[in-house]
């Protein structure tokens, strides 16, 4: 039989704190933050005060030195009234509104109002005959309103955003009404009203984004879960794009995504060298204004992705790791207001190095009703626009203008600006339903996203 012993407690002594590292919350030079854990914030114990006139307006659990109120779904607004002479004081009216607004060049201007509530502060059943100092209330935001049409939509976030030909503004304030007893009349009043505004934003929660510090093929075969893949095909070529499986991204976190292109060896062989195919990522925000039933978009861009590197061609693919970043002045994330609309969407070009084509298409449209369709060059288009051989190669028509012709089969897209097609179509009417070949110079992924500010609001 062995013996085994317990170690002796001389071999357990405590490290002196002279031997430990100092800590520090910021990372020293050589270092690299390489996970970190998200913290749930306490809410905030500061007071936000405003003065105009003879009254103050305080708001509670704000953080210190704020300039402006910041709440959210569903937020408790705890705060007072400070009047002074309150023997004066006839009435105090507390009132919470919100509105969006559109104005289009050469269109008009819309608004729709997304809050508007009023609180009669005092006087009240439980309020005695003069008016106090100080009047305290405490009231909820709700979540959602009802437009125009009765359709229920969520609040939408403040949001201000000019465009060319396009301004946009979503805004929320209080608003204080103080009547008073004119000295020299009694039979007369005088109401003084101040407005304050406040920012409202659609705090939420999310997953954490996955950390491929492993490399993308042990991080999916280890949680696959944690991955959503959206795959695109054309004739041998095949797109595979990896993002985050979390419904909803936030801004300012790193969003990692990785790409996959399948196909012929000889292909990716030409694509992999030195004047190969470029791979450029971004994120792309349509803003719509419904004005009058119709949508009227613009495109901005909002983030950028670095590409952290490309890997050897293995088993006919050729596959890319990069991390995606929202620009660091964008704090409103995507939201549906009814009037106003806000849409993300990862954005990922394939562009062949050389001047060589990378994939040939052929076109056809009906002018009658102004449809544009893409098939691949080696189909013969049909004269029936409602063959199975055609349909299964049309893809949904999004929106057309002189410069881009959006498509966007199921949950993917595809763009085609105009003056890189061989030739320009610079008139519908000029042609009478024909087939016309042209070259695909580059391929564009569209796949929707839900960006937030997940950021901490006043609950």
């Amino acid at each position: 039989m062995t013996l085994i012993q317990n170690p002796s407690s001389q071999s357990l002594q405590p490290t002196g704190l002279a031997e430990l590292p100092s800590y520090s919350e910021t990372l020293p030079r050589g270092e690299r933050l390489l996970d970190r854990t998200l913290l749930v914030s306490q809410r905030p114990n500061g007071d936000y005060s405003r003065r105009c006139g003879r009254e103050t307006l305080i708001l509670r659990a704000q953080e210190d030195g704020v300039e402006v109120p910041l709440y959210g779904p569903g937020s408790h607004v705890v705060g007072a009234i400070l009047v002074e002479d309150p023997a004066t004081v006839s009435g105090v009216i507390l009132q919470v509104r919100g509105k969006m607004e559109v104005t289009v060049t050469g269109r008009g201007c819309m608004t729709a109002t997304t809050l508007r509530e009023s609180y009669i502060m005092w006087p009240g059943p439980t309020r005695g005959p003069i008016c106090p100092a100080t009047v305290s209330f405490s009231l909820l935001l709700p979540v959602n309103f009802c437009d125009d049409n009765r359709a229920i939509h969520r609040l939408p976030p403040s949001y201000d955003m000019a465009l060319p030909g396009l301004f946009m503004k979503s805004a929320y304030w209080f608003v204080i009404s103080v009547t008073r007893n004119d000295p020299r009349f009694h039979f007369l009043s005088i109401e003084k009203t101040m407005s304050v505004p406040f920012h409202y934003r659609q705090g939420s929660r999310t997953w954490r984004c996955p950390r491929a510090l492993r490399g993308f093929l042990a991080e999916i075969k280890l949680i696959p879960g944690q991955w959503r893949q959206t795959v695109l095909s054309f004739e041998s070529v095949e797109i595979s794009l990896f993002l985050p499986s979390a419904s909803v991204l936030d801004l300012k976190d790193d969003i990692p995504f990785h790409v996959q292109l399948t196909g012929p060896v000889f292909l990716l062989r030409h694509l992999h060298a030195n004047n190969g195919l470029l791979v450029q990522c971004f994120i792309e925000r349509d803003i719509t204004a419904n004005m009058h039933g119709r949508p009227i978009t613009r495109s901005i861009s909002i983030g950028h992705g670095n590409l952290l590197g490309s890997t050897e061609i293995v088993q006919h693919v050729l596959s890319w790791d990069g991390e995606l970043r929202c620009n660091p002045d964008v704090h409103v994330g995507a939201f549906d207001g009814g009037l106003i609309k806000v849409q993300d969407f990862f954005v990922l070009e394939l562009r062949p190095g050389e001047i060589e084509d990378f994939l040939d298409f052929k076109f056809f449209f009906s002018y009658e009703d102004i449809q544009l369709f893409f098939v691949p060059s080696n189909s013969h288009p049909s004269k029936d626009l409602n063959s199975p051989s055609t349909s299964s190669a049309l893809s949904e028509l999004v929106r057309y203008d002189e410069r881009t012709i959006k498509l966007k089969p199921m949950s993917c897209g595809l763009a085609f600006p105009v003056q890189l097609l061989d030739p320009i179509v610079t008139s519908l009417a000029a042609f009478s339903r024909p087939a016309v070949a042209c070259h695909l110079r580059y391929l564009r992924f569209v796949v929707p996203v839900n960006c937030a500010a997940i950021s901490d609001v006043p609950a």
